[in-house]
């Protein structure tokens, strides 16, 4: 199983996005949320992480296509 951090998953989405000619607008519209949260979604902020997911399923990607999110930080140790 793939792990990514939350960054990786929303350039994927927002690529997804890109794909089907939508813009951020748009968007936000379909979800009825302003254009920043969807911004800040897609640029992998934690606070939107839900948002990012309701994004993906909006755009029709499957749980197989966006690949699940790594909740642990990054070690930090040498």
């Amino acid at each position: 199983m793939t792990y990514l951090p939350l960054e990786e998953i929303g350039e994927r989405v927002r690529d997804y996005l890109e794909e089907r000619n939508l813009s951020q607008y748009e968007m936000a519209d379909r979800l009825g949320v302003s254009q920043p949260v969807v911004s800040d979604a897609l640029s992998g902020k934690p606070n939107q992480r839900n948002t990012l997911f309701r994004i993906a399923r909006e755009l029709g990607c499957g749980v197989e296509e966006v690949p699940h999110y790594r909740f642990e930080e990054p070690s930090t140790d040498i």
